[in-house]
């Protein structure tokens, strides 16, 4: 999938509604959604961990493409949350590929 925008895209204050996403957080909310649905990923109950590979080109921090990805599997319903209690453990590497690519499995 495409890498989402940076943290600092994400979210605008708005008067009178507060923070909202942006619209190209939506936008790539959606179109990566659609991606990863193609997959059929299904749910993964209890600990997991996390594989993020960015393409080498990626010029944005690393925390920003993290962000994005864990909250777009809760959101999806692969993962219950993005907490610790969730999360044990995650690895970013970066690849010649030319789209992101996240791998979620079960922590036996």
């Amino acid at each position: 999938m495409d890498v989402p925008p940076p943290v600092n895209r994400l979210f605008a204050n708005v008067p009178g509604k507060g923070r909202v996403k942006t619209r190209e957080y939506r936008e790539w909310i959606k179109t990566a959604g659609w991606e990863v649905a193609a997959q059929r990923p299904g749910y993964i109950s209890g600990p997991v961990k996390v594989d993020i590979i960015l393409p080498l080109n990626d010029r944005a921090d690393v925390d920003s493409r993290i962000k994005a990805s864990l909250d777009l599997a809760v959101r999806l319903n692969i993962i219950d949350d993005d907490a610790a209690r969730v999360i044990h453990g995650l690895n970013l590497s970066y690849d010649n590929t030319p789209k992101m690519r996240v791998r979620i499995r079960r922590v036996a």
